[in-house]
C-alpha cells in the first residue's frame, strides 16, 4: 500500500508542477497524508478517489490492452459510424494509406454523427489524408463517424 501511495504522490506532484497551479508542499502533501490514513473511496467505475476540500484525486484503472476496429465507407459521401469500443484514454482514428487522395472539395474525414466529406472549409470533420491520424477524447469509438470516398477504410484504436 505504501508503494502505491508513493506513486500516487509522485504522479500528483508531477501534475501540479507541470500546471503550476498549486504549491505542492503546501497543498498536496496533506492530501496524500490524508490518503495514508485510510480515507480512500472506491468509485463505481473502479477509480480510487479522495475528496479533500473540494478537490477530487482520481486514479483511473489502466485498460487490459489496446483494442481496435475498422470501418469502410460503402457509399462516398455517406458517413459510417465507428465500432463500439470502450475507451479510457480516448480514440485514435487513422485513414488507410491507400485511401483515395483528397480532391479540392472532398476527402476522408472523421467527426460527429452525420459528418460530411467536404474538405473545402464548409464541412464538420477533421481532415484525414491517406495514412494520417487524429485523436478524440471520447469514451467510445462509436461516437465518431468517418466519411470519404467509396471504399475508403479507417481504423479505430482505443486504450
Amino acid at each position: 500500500m505504501r508503494n502505491v501511495l508513493a506513486k500516487i504522490k509522485n504522479c500528483i506532484k508531477c501534475f501540479f508542477i507541470r500546471h503550476k497551479k498549486y504549491n505542492f508542499e503546501k497543498n498536496i502533501i496533506g492530501y496524500v497524508s490524508a490518503l495514508e490514513t485510510g480515507n480512500l473511496a472506491l468509485e463505481s467505475g473502479g477509480n480510487l478517489a479522495k475528496l479533500v476540500t473540494g478537490i477530487t484525486i482520481s486514479i483511473n484503472a489502466l485498460s487490459t490492452g489496446p483494442t481496435s476496429g475498422q470501418a469502410v465507407v460503402v457509399s462516398g459521401g455517406t458517413a459510417v459510424q465507428g465500432p463500439i469500443l470502450t475507451a479510457i484514454n480516448g480514440v485514435i482514428v487513422t485513414a488507410h494509406p491507400l485511401n483515395t487522395p483528397f480532391t479540392s472539395t472532398t476527402g476522408g474525414v472523421a467527426g460527429p454523427s452525420g459528418v460530411s466529406n467536404s474538405v473545402n472549409g464548409t464541412g464538420n470533420g477533421a481532415f484525414l489524408q491517406p495514412g494520417a491520424s487524429v485523436s478524440f477524447a471520447v469514451s467510445n469509438a462509436s461516437v465518431i463517424w468517418v466519411n470519404g470516398f467509396s471504399g475508403d477504410k479507417f481504423s479505430f484504436a482505443v486504450s
